[in-house]
C-alpha cells in the first residue's frame, strides 16, 4: 500500500478539509513531520500536495525523512477522528478490507489508520495492509495502547480471525464445558504449512483447555481452516483471556503483536448464585 492509495481511501469520507492537498499537509503535520510545503504553486499544476495524493509523485527520501519514527500516531488517530464522518466510516472500512459484518468503531478505524501510516512512511518495502488486522486486534483488546507495527515472521503472510456463530467472548456458568472455533482466513500470499496455534498461558488462568496446542492443517492463500477446543470453565468468578498464538514448526510467532485476534475471553459467573440473589465474588 502506498501514500497515494491511503489517502484515496480516507479523503472523500472525511469533512472539515477543503482540498484534496489540504488534506496531505495536515497529514504531514499531524505525524509530526517538519517538512514545509511550497505555497507558490498551490493552483498551479506543481501543486506537489495534490500530486503525492494523485500518485503523480511519490513519497521522497527528504518526505520520509521528515517524519520522527515512529510517527505521531496519536496525533494522525485525533485528526482522523475529528475528521471522518461516521456515517461514513463503513466506507473506509470496505476499502481497506475489513468485513462487512464487523462493527463499525471510528475511534479503532482511527488507530488502525495511524498504524498503516506509520508502516507506509517508515517501512515502505513491507507494503503491508494492516488497518484490517489492527483494527481487529484494537477490537479484542480495546485497553491495549501498545501494539506495535511489527512484521509477520513471513513477508505477505496475512490472517483474520472469524469467530463461528460470531462468539468470541463466553459467558458461562461454573465448572461448565464449552467449545469454542476459530475460522482462519489466510488472506495472505504464503502457504500455511506446519503450524499450530498454541494457548500461551493456561497456567496461568482458571479455566482449562484441551488441547493446548492445536495442528493448522496445510492452508493455501485465500482459503480458511476452521479448528476448534473445549474449555472447562472451573469455579472462579472473573473475566480471563485465554492468549493464543499462530506458530510455525520452530515454535515461532508468525504474527509478533498481532496474535492477540486469535485470544478468547471468558467471563465466568456462579449463575445459580446469582439467581438466588447473590453477588459475584471479587
Amino acid at each position: 500500500m502506498d501514500f497515494s492509495f491511503f489517502c484515496k481511501g480516507i479523503y472523500g469520507s472525511i469533512e472539515g478539509v477543503s482540498t484534496q492537498e489540504v488534506f496531505v499537509e495536515d497529514l504531514f503535520k499531524a505525524s509530526g513531520s517538519n517538512y514545509s510545503f511550497s505555497k507558490a504553486g498551490r493552483y498551479s499544476s506543481s501543486n506537489y500536495g495534490a500530486k503525492l495524493f494523485n500518485g503523480s509523485k511519490h513519497l521522497s527520501k527528504q518526505h520520509r525523512e521528515s517524519f520522527p519514527n515512529p510517527i505521531d500516531k496519536t496525533g494522525v488517530a485525533d485528526y482522523m477522528l475529528r475528521h471522518i464522518k461516521d456515517a461514513s466510516a463503513r466506507t473506509i472500512m470496505n476499502y481497506f478490507s475489513i468485513p462487512s459484518d464487523v462493527t463499525v468503531n471510528t475511534q479503532i478505524l482511527s488507530r488502525s489508520l495511524a498504524d498503516q501510516l506509520q508502516i507506509i512512511i517508515h517501512e515502505p518495502e513491507v507494503e503491508k495492509d494492516v488497518v484490517e488486522s489492527y483494527y481487529q486486534q484494537y477490537t479484542i483488546e480495546p485497553t491495549s495502547n501498545n501494539v506495535s507495527c511489527q512484521r509477520p515472521l513471513y513477508d505477505g503472510d496475512e490472517f483474520w480471525v472469524g469467530n463461528i456463530n460470531n462468539v468470541r467472548n463466553h459467558s458461562v456458568d461454573f465448572y461448565e464445558h464449552f467449545t469454542h472455533t476459530w475460522r482462519i482466513e489466510n488472506q495472505g500470499k504464503v502457504l500455511w504449512k506446519n503450524r499450530k496455534l498454541v494457548c500461551q498461558n493456561d497456567s496461568e488462568i482458571t479455566p482449562c483447555v484441551f488441547p493446548q496446542e492445536v495442528v493448522i492443517p496445510e492452508t493455501q492463500p485465500n482459503k480458511s481452516v476452521t479448528i476448534s477446543v473445549e474449555f472447562d470453565a472451573r469455579g472462579v468468578e472473573k473475566e480471563f483471556i485465554s492468549k493464543w498464538t499462530m506458530v510455525n514448526e520452530n515454535g515461532q510467532d508468525c504474527f509478533p503483536g498481532l496474535s492477540g485476534a486469535l485470544n478468547v475471553i471468558i467471563d465466568v459467573n456462579n449463575k445459580e448464585f446469582r439467581k438466588l440473589g447473590g453477588n459475584s465474588v471479587e
